[in-house]
């Protein structure tokens, strides 16, 4: 009996240490009606909100290594990447029939979005590097069913914008940044090979 009351006193403070926990601080106000999706990109966008407040005064953001940042569409492309992701998982989960069309349209917006968020972000070395390559270099993706593109696109995703990098802006450190890059140069594949699965299905169908 002694024993159950202890057990009994010991869950009722758990439960009073969670409920002071979750009632402490000011946690960013999301809609009623929003989507587990949506409070995720609200909470992954609140220190590009600060850096936002930081930058309001300019047109860009300057890192301390001269390059600049421009914050309206690197916060964009931040946010339009996992929104799209959503409507693709939608899309392939939502109905019965799976809406091919919708993902095609996404993976597409998400490819140029990527593509765009690399170029802004980025020190363009790599990127020229890239482009002075001659060898032909075969996207990993290719021949990949949409539903693994779709997991593997989630992951990397996931990989890009849960990145400690996005907190510090103007000094970013190359230990953390070469890990992202990588994985925004993967999202650009995988969204590519998702693209034409998609509209090969659309085609077959």
């Amino acid at each position: 009996m002694k024993m159950r009351i202890l057990l009994l006193i010991g869950l009722v403070f758990a439960f009073g240490v969670a409920a002071i926990a979750q009632t402490s601080g000011e946690p960013p106000t999301v809609a009623d009606n929003a989507t587990p999706a949506d409070n995720n990109i609200k909470l992954r966008s609140v220190e590009l909100e600060r850096i936002k407040r930081e930058a309001e005064k300019n047109a860009v953001l300057r890192r301390d290594n001269g390059k600049e940042l421009k914050f309206s569409i690197v916060k964009e492309d931040f946010e339009g990447i996992q929104k799209e992701q959503s409507k693709i998982v939608e899309a392939y989960v939502k109905n019965k029939e799976i809406d091919y069309k919708q993902i095609k349209e996404s993976s597409n917006k998400i490819s140029e979005m990527a593509v765009r968020l690399r170029a802004n972000v980025f020190a363009p070395d790599a990127q020229e590097n890239d482009a002075k390559d001659d060898s032909p270099e075969v996207n990993p993706f290719f021949g990949k069913s949409v539903r693994d593109l779709i997991i593997a696109l989630d992951g990397a995703i996931g990989e890009v914008v849960t990145s400690p990098m996005w907190q510090k802006l103007k000094v970013v450190d190359p230990k953390v940044a070469v890990p992202v890059e990588a994985s925004l140069v993967k999202v650009i594949d995988i969204s590519g090979a998702l693209w034409l699965a998609s509209n090969k299905k659309l085609s077959t169908n």
